[in-house]
C-alpha cells in the first residue's frame, strides 16, 4: 500500500503554481482554500446545488487509504503526528518557563479530523464554550439550541448494541441525527483500563453522563466516535 511523501516547501510552491496555472483555463463558481472540516463543509454545501462548480485546494494530501487514518486501532501510529501534522511551535510561554509547545493541525483533505483519533464532538452548552457565540453576538441563532438542528443535521448516527450498553454506552437520540453525511458510532472493543477509570471517577461523584454529546461534558461516560459502525472505520 503506497504512502504519501512529505513535499518540501518548494514542492508545495511549485504545486500550487501548477494548479493555478491549470485553473486558468477551467472556470469555477468558487475556489476553497483548505480542505479541513471548515473547507470541505462550504464545498459540499455549495455544491448541494448541482448548478455550481467548486474546486478545492489542499496542501496535505489524501489520506482516504492510509491503515492510521481508518483503522481505530492504529491511531497515533505511521503518519499521523508526522507528514499528516503541521506541527505549529508556539511562541515562548512565560507561565511554562519559556517553554515552546506543539499545536497539532491536519495537513491533509480532512483537516484535523485525520489526527483527532475519531473523537466526536463534545461541545460545552454554556460557560465558555457555545452559548457565549449568542452572548457576543446577541443572536440566539448562534447559542446551542440554535446550533444543534445543524449538528444533528450533519450526523449518520448508529445507536449502540446491547453489546456496547453493557460495556457502559448510554444514548440520548434527542442530540444525535440519523439522516447526515458523517456516520458516528461505538467502539466495539473496551479496554479494562478505560471501564476502570469511569468506575473510579464516578465512585468520587463524578456524575455519569446520559450522553456526552448532550451539551455538559462535565460528566464521565464512553465517547461516540466519527466511525462506521458497520467496518468500525473511520467515516469518510
Amino acid at each position: 500500500m503506497g504512502r504519501a511523501l512529505k513535499p518540501s516547501n518548494m514542492e508545495l510552491s511549485g504545486l500550487l503554481v501548477a494548479i493555478c496555472l491549470a485553473l486558468r483555463s477551467v472556470a469555477y463558481d468558487y475556489v476553497v482554500v483548505g480542505g479541513g472540516t471548515a473547507g470541505l463543509t462550504v464545498a459540499s454545501r455549495l455544491t448541494d446545488d448541482p448548478s455550481i462548480t467548486v474546486v478545492v485546494i489542499e496542501a496535505g494530501p489524501n489520506t482516504e487509504d492510509l491503515p492510521e487514518v481508518l483503522i481505530p486501532g492504529l491511531i497515533g501510529t505511521g503518519e499521523t503526528f508526522t507528514t499528516l501534522d503541521w506541527s505549529y511551535p508556539t511562541v515562548p510561554q512565560v507561565n511554562l518557563n519559556s517553554r515552546q509547545l506543539t499545536v497539532n493541525a491536519g495537513k491533509a483533505l480532512g483537516g484535523s479530523t485525520v489526527i483527532n483519533s475519531m473523537i466526536f464532538r463534545s461541545t460545552a452548552r454554556r460557560e465558555r464554550a457555545v452559548d457565549v457565540w449568542g452572548t457576543l453576538n446577541n443572536n440566539s441563532s448562534w447559542t446551542w439550541d440554535g446550533l444543534l438542528p445543524y449538528f444533528r443535521k450533519s450526523e449518520l448516527s448508529t445507536p449502540p448494541d446491547p453489546s456496547q450498553i453493557a460495556n457502559g454506552v448510554r444514548f440520548d437520540s434527542s442530540v444525535h441525527g440519523f439522516d447526515g453525511r458523517v456516520h458516528v458510532g461505538f467502539p466495539n472493543f473496551f479496554f479494562k483500563q478505560s471501564q476502570l477509570w469511569v468506575q473510579t471517577a464516578e465512585g468520587l461523584g463524578f456524575a455519569a453522563s446520559p450522553d456526552l454529546v448532550n451539551g455538559d461534558p462535565h460528566a464521565v461516560g464512553v465517547a461516540p466516535n466519527s466511525l462506521d459502525a458497520k467496518n468500525n472505520t473511520r467515516s469518510l
